[in-house]
């Protein structure tokens, strides 16, 4: 007979171990959680950046989102294309924006709460333009390539498959070097091909193909 991890007749062992699993734990949860408040302000800081005159600026800004790497960025980054990032006027501050038939309500872009509930005069989209919105996609898809999910970087692959645009090859390279899963890699080896076939004069095709190789 396999011997038994905890024998009962000495249940302070099983005890003991059950204590020490659930300090452990313990310990564990609240040191992810001091990081994540330490994170917190900056991740903040970084989207408030967002809100720049001009285009240039707004570039660097999305640049300096993408290096925080936080979970929530390319959420944020998705609301910015998708022209649902606005500022309050009153204090500059960035919100994820929703409308409703009394005006905008303002939703944290970190944590998705609902914050205020302005008029829609007293907030202002962030505007982009079709240079940012190419990098911001690229941005995207490279950090949800770089997902620690492998849901989320299979769904980004296909994504990407179901769009093929030179826009995503500066994220490719990396996302080939670096996955491990034969099912997502298969799907990214795919895009160059796919591209080629959209593209077939176009002048960068030297650059397509070796990132197929």
């Amino acid at each position: 007979m396999m011997p038994q991890p905890f024998s009962t007749s000495a249940p302070s062992d099983r005890h003991r171990f059950i204590r020490a699993l659930t300090s452990a734990l313990a310990w564990t949860l609240g040191l992810l959680w001091v990081t994540a408040l330490q994170a917190e302000p900056a991740l903040r800081d970084a989207i408030n950046a967002l809100n720049q005159k001009g285009f240039t600026d707004k570039g660097r800004a999305i640049d300096a989102l993408v290096e925080t790497n936080a979970p929530g960025a390319p959420t944020v980054l998705e609301a910015l294309l998708e022209g649902a990032l606005y500022y309050r006027k009153s204090d500059g501050q960035v919100f994820v924006a929703q409308e409703t038939e009394e005006g905008l309500d303002l939703l944290d872009p970190v944590s998705g709460e609902r914050m205020d509930q302005v008029g829609f005069r007293d907030a202002r989209r962030i505007s982009i333009n079709n240079q940012l919105r190419t990098q911001l996609r690229g941005a995207i898809a490279g950090m949800q390539l770089n997902a620690g999910d492998p849901e989320v970087r299979l769904l980004a692959a296909n994504g990407m498959i179901a769009n093929p645009d030179l826009e995503f090859l500066p994220a490719l390279d990396q996302a080939i070097a670096q996955e491990k899963k034969p099912a997502i890699l298969g799907r990214l080896r795919l895009f160059p091909a796919l591209l080629l076939a959209r593209q077939p004069k176009n002048p960068t095709n030297q650059r397509i193909t070796s990132s197929a190789n």
